[in-house]
């Protein structure tokens, strides 16, 4: 497997497992809010952090956009709604500043070709492809072409799937001449997932079969999952922020919050501790009882 490299930090099999704060929408439109959430996620030490872009036009079919739904503002318009949880190119362009300064580098979920051309504007290290566009064979073909690594997050797909939007993405690559830097998500796209439904032992499968960095992205309550996750070899966690499990919004209550993430940081690190090489030897700390137990027989 050959390391995937995003913003400086290469990421694959013989590096520490990568761990992306996803602040989505959680942040409800707020600009200050989501600089918040891009400097918790470098405080506690993650090492990437990913919001969402998508065109509201795009995102709500135009039949519904007259349609009324619950939001933490009240009822509002679907496309109003929309349109106040997406930021545009000036605010995306002030939060990848802010990330700069604070030194973790962002990305985005890139939902619709129109929201890949305002990442490709903008100095993201790499795309992601959310699961609800997986099947979308414009879009990756696109995000491919650029040459910047590509993350695919494989939720509501089964291996046909993945195996066609991989195609595609090599396709893309091979048109543009570019090299194919692709890392793919484990997901199961629920709110929240059941731990029965997580199905971790396709992280093996994925790297057996595509040969390349593979990790997973949670969407279950609580951090196990996440480290069962790295024990079976995640070479990437991704996890939603948020400032409050009871705050409104579909991705709060599945979210960590600023000390569950700084937990899951510490107990990920801890994870590969006793993970260790894969090379058995005798430790150091054994040195003296080896001596000792075994001079005496």
């Amino acid at each position: 497997m050959t390391p995937v490299t995003i913003g400086g930090i290469p990421i694959g099999d013989g590096h520490p497992c990568r761990i992306v704060a996803e602040i989505g929408t959680n942040h409800g439109g707020d600009l200050d809010l989501a600089k918040w959430l891009i400097k918790i996620a470098k405080d506690v030490g993650c090492d990437l952090v990913k919001g969402q872009c998508r065109t509201p036009e795009l995102a709500v079919p135009r039949d519904e956009w007259e349609e009324f739904r619950d939001t933490p503002w009240g009822k509002m318009k679907k496309i109003d709604y929309r349109r106040r949880v997406e930021f545009n190119d000036k605010q995306w362009a002030e939060l990848f500043d802010y990330a700069e300064r604070v030194s973790i580098p962002l990305f985005a979920s890139v939902w619709d070709e129109p929201a890949l051309g305002s990442m490709e504007a903008l100095p993201s290290p790499c795309y992601k492809i959310p699961s609800a566009r997986l099947h979308d064979r414009r879009l990756v073909m696109g995000a491919a072409s650029d040459g910047r690594p590509l993350i695919l997050s494989t939720g509501m797909s089964d291996m046909n799937d993945v195996r066609a939007a991989v195609m595609w993405a090599s396709g893309g690559a091979s048109a543009a001449r570019k090299e194919l830097k692709l890392i793919l998500l484990q997901a199961t796209s629920a709110y929240p997932a059941k731990a029965e439904e997580s199905n971790l032992r396709v992280i093996r499968y994925y790297k057996d079969c595509f040969d390349c960095p593979v990790g997973f992205s949670s969407h279950k309550i609580g951090i196990a999952t996440c480290l069962l996750a790295v024990a079976v070899g995640a070479n990437m966690i991704e996890r939603h922020v948020t400032w409050s499990r009871e705050a409104r919004g579909s991705d709060h209550r599945m979210s960590s919050t600023v000390e569950d993430l700084k937990r899951l940081v510490q107990e990920i690190r801890y994870a590969e501790a006793c993970l260790g090489t894969g090379v058995k030897c005798i430790e150091q700390s054994e040195m003296a009882e080896a001596k000792r137990l075994r001079g005496a027989v």
